[in-house]
């Protein structure tokens, strides 16, 4: 996954969101919404009356500010854990008297 965080230098969500997206992504871009194209640019993925930061895209999908963000990287996790499960359920086999070891 790679990631742009639109963002001021001073933002700590926007901080913390990047610390959140470097655990879950191969690359995040900062980008500082204080220069105009920069903001402009936020704002196409944002809408035009987006006012906060921080404002993440994800491989070219919009999804939020700080919340959002989270909310998107918990389920990603989830699902991740939940197809681990799967696989890893899929390869146990009964032992001799019935039962599935863990």
């Amino acid at each position: 996954m790679d990631a742009v965080v639109y963002g001021t230098e001073d933002c700590g969500w926007c901080e913390s969101v990047v610390r959140s997206l470097k655990k879950h992504t191969t690359s995040v871009t900062k980008v500082n919404v204080r220069e105009p194209d920069n903001l402009e640019e936020m704002k196409k993925f944002a809408g035009k009356d987006a006012k906060s930061v921080p404002q993440v895209v994800i491989d070219g999908k919009y999804i939020g500010g700080y919340t959002e963000t989270e909310r998107y990287l918990n389920i990603i996790n989830l699902s991740n854990l939940t197809k681990e499960t799967r696989e890893k359920s899929t390869k146990q086999e009964l032992n001799e008297d019935g039962t599935i070891e863990w």
